[in-house]
């Protein structure tokens, strides 16, 4: 089915991506042959699922460890040629580190940020949402992700691709996610709560930042985080706290 879908999706300059959640690992690479087997132009392989440490043992895994991580992508490299993803996750104190194992280990590119495992009540059932823990991202995770963006640019270099996920909602968080290093973004939140009228909003805010801005996407990348100074080099200008623009509320 994915194979004819990107088949379609290639008439169209578009491509649609093979993704496979890491279980157990053997069974994963004779998984990665049958996607490239079936002519897919890409995989993704999704070893930063957030549900790995609340499913049944054995069912997802969630890898923290950079070493794990050169392991498993080295596996997957080693039985497949087609441009190879991996999704990363974000409950890690060094997501950054994660993202160099996986370019050294043979990646083409590296998606960067799963959701966090979270709690939410239910005022009105008195119980937990859902019954369970929960996957949770959205628009507070931009800040998140985008600074594991640019902490991964810094590690890796320049020159490798990363892909931003887990809080753009609008055009203008799309270039966000370009500044902070991102050359790609994925949208899925905001289009299944919005509907698929928000890709075409989100292209026309961004192609209208851009027109405004007299800058290609190109321009975008890296640009914010290739600029990041330490509190110690802001505290080296006494008065550098006037740039910080104070709510009307607050004064």
């Amino acid at each position: 089915m994915l194979a004819g879908l990107d088949r379609e999706a290639k008439t169209h300059d578009a491509y649609v991506v093979a993704s496979l959640v890491l279980a157990d690992l053997d069974r994963c690479v004779e998984m990665a042959r049958a996607v490239e087997q079936a002519d897919l132009r890409i995989l993704e392989l999704n070893i930063g699922a957030p549900h790995g440490n609340e499913a049944a043992p054995g069912a997802i895994v969630l890898e923290r460890d950079s070493v794990r991580v050169r392991t498993i992508v080295a596996r997957v490299r080693s039985a497949v040629r087609l441009p190879l993803w991996i999704k990363l996750t974000g409950q890690s104190e060094d997501v950054a580190a994660l993202a160099l194992g996986a370019k050294e280990a043979g990646a083409d590119a590296v998606t960067i940020m799963g959701r966090f495992i979270a709690f939410l009540p239910d005022i009105e059932s008195l119980a937990p949402t859902l019954g369970t823990n929960g996957a949770f991202g959205g628009p507070w995770a931009l800040p998140l992700t985008c600074h594991w963006l640019a902490q991964s640019r810094k590690k890796i270099g320049p020159a490798f691709p990363l892909i931003g996920t887990n809080g753009a909602r609008t055009g203008h968080d799309l270039v966000r996610f370009l500044l902070a290093g991102a050359s790609a973004v994925q949208v899925t939140s905001a289009v299944l709560t919005g509907g698929f009228d928000v890709i075409t909003r989100m292209g026309d805010d961004f192609s209208g930042y851009l027109a405004r801005k007299q800058l290609s996407a190109r321009d975008l990348i890296g640009r914010a985080a290739d600029q990041i100074s330490t509190y110690a080099q802001q505290e080296s200008r006494p008065e550098y706290w006037r740039q910080f623009v104070v709510p009307a509320a607050l004064t």
